[in-house]
């Protein structure tokens, strides 16, 4: 697939995790290609940052030791500044309702990422309270929050 900038990048697709490289990893597009971390790279307005959906991971069958970080760190050696993965994975509803509240706070926040997270996760937590549905998103990469 032809891939084009378009901002901060959503993948919800399947994986193809390459263990022994995680360069060659990739996430399966809609018309059977490989997207690998280089080629999102490249996107110059989608190099900034990458949300990683929890169904992605949960793809990879990736198992103990570093494979559960290869697929964010291949991205930032490739150039990614930020990734957002999940932790575990999050019914589609609960993933909508924090990137809707991401994409606000990152807006109000001048585009600061640890700090519209920290917002995002925080507005899901108050409709929420259970941490399965808030807590799963980390920030890899990036600048710190500013203090709320």
């Amino acid at each position: 697939a032809a891939l084009r900038a378009v901002g901060p990048l959503h993948l919800a697709c399947p994986v193809r995790l390459r263990r022994d490289n995680p360069a060659a990893s990739g996430w399966r597009l809609g018309d059977g290609s490989l997207a690998r971390p280089a080629d999102l790279a490249q996107l110059s307005a989608a190099t900034a940052l990458v949300w990683l959906d929890a169904d992605t991971d949960c793809a990879t069958g990736h198992g103990p030791g570093d494979a559960r970080l290869a697929l964010p760190l291949a991205l930032q050696r490739a150039g990614v500044a930020e990734v957002i993965d999940s932790l575990w994975p999050l019914p589609a509803a609960a993933t909508a309702a924090l990137q809707a509240a991401f994409a606000a706070a990152r807006q109000a926040n001048a585009g600061c990422t640890a700090t519209a997270l920290q917002q995002a996760r925080a507005a899901v937590r108050a409709r929420h309270p259970h941490p399965a549905i808030w807590a799963a998103p980390c920030l890899i990469g990036g600048q710190p929050a500013q203090r709320l």
